[in-house]
């Protein structure tokens, strides 16, 4: 499934770099950021290394949408972490790689030929897989769960973000963007009904390089 997100991706750059060859109208952008996650093991309290490509469109005055992927990890550790149903042993610690895709529709508050300001609202997919301190997968360990508890390795995103950019010249330009990744899973450290049971979540610092093309 990855490989045809990717696939998908490429398909859809490529058909808006034909479409820009005469008026640079989208922009590329390519990007680290630090990435800290919230559920039962952390509350945004560990930052990890993640990646991210982006091409976003710049034909409106405000209202532009682009399309993203990127990958990188999670981690989030917490050593008196328990659970008070017999028989049940939640993991302390979980570390993931993850890979995402989503399309954004960014809202320009400020845009001017220097420097922008934008928020955005997207929707997507990610994919992880959580491991313990053994590089164990932790799916596979049920006395970590409750019974009945079991999930996959894909669930839908709701990113949230602000952000601004700034033009170095007509061609290129750098971008810092704070995001949310609302998942809709509770699993990415593999622990639900053991501890809070609510939706983990994501939250991203990216500093991106872009150039019109």
């Amino acid at each position: 499934m990855k490989i045809w997100f990717v696939s998908f991706f490429c398909a859809v750059l490529l058909s808006f770099v034909s479409r820009a060859q005469e008026k640079p109208t989208s922009l590329l952008q390519l990007g680290i950021s630090m990435n800290s996650y919230k559920g039962e093991l952390s509350n945004f309290g560990k930052a990890d290394l993640g990646f991210d490509l982006g091409l976003k469109l710049n034909n409106k005055p405000k209202l532009n949408g682009g399309i993203y992927i990127g990958f990188g990890s999670i981690s989030g550790e917490d050593v008196n972490f328990r659970s008070s149903t017999p028989g049940v042993f939640p993991n302390q610690f979980f570390k993931s790689n993850y890979f995402y895709l989503h399309y954004e529709l960014n809202y320009h508050f400020v845009k001017k030929d220097k420097y922008w300001v934008y928020a955005g609202l997207g929707l997507g997919v990610l994919f992880y897989t959580p491991y313990d301190n053994l590089n164990n997968k932790l799916a596979d360990q049920p006395t970590t769960r409750l019974p009945s508890e079991s999930y996959g390795t894909a669930t839908l995103i709701l990113p949230l973000s602000v952000g601004g950019s700034y033009f170095l010249n007509d061609n290129i330009g750098l971008d810092l963007k704070i995001g949310l990744k609302n998942t809709m899973t509770k699993y990415l450290d593999n622990i639900a009904q053991a501890g809070n049971n609510k939706n983990d979540n994501l939250l991203s610092v990216r500093l991106s390089f872009m150039k019109f093309i």
